[in-house]
């Protein structure tokens, strides 16, 4: 269990994206995609440059929360399911986070990795 502090989340693939996440300071983070044709809901994780849509990731689909002292990963009943290290996650239902972890939000997979906390922004993508 890894204690609140550095949250970066490594999209697999070509687009190579990080996403770092202070979840000290923050209550959580909304992973999903946005669509600009049918809406105009932007999530606080936008996956849309990673070929979202293509992978089934929802507009709503997971959610990084603090819950019991502790990172978790949420389900928002997206239609085609979050899974952590290849376990379907039950909607709505807080599943702990762990370094190393591999998440996959439809058929897109992402990697976690923690870090202390830092002085910095509570959201930053970057490309390796």
């Amino acid at each position: 269990m890894a204690e609140l502090g550095q949250l970066e989340l490594h999209v697999r693939g070509q687009t190579g994206q990080v996403f770092h996440l202070d979840v000290a300071t923050a209550e959580g983070y909304i992973i999903g995609r946005s669509d600009p044709v049918n809406s105009n809901y932007l999530p606080d994780i936008d996956l849309n440059e990673c070929d979202a849509a293509e992978h089934g990731v929802s507009r709503r689909h997971a959610a990084v929360v603090s819950f019991n002292n502790n990172v978790c990963l949420v389900d928002l009943n997206s239609s085609n399911g979050t899974f952590i290290n290849g376990e379907k996650l039950r909607a709505d239902s807080p599943q702990i986070l762990r370094d190393e972890d591999e998440l996959r939000f439809g058929t897109l997979f992402v990697y976690v990795s923690f870090a202390p906390s830092l002085p910095s922004a509570k959201i930053h993508n970057s490309q390796n």
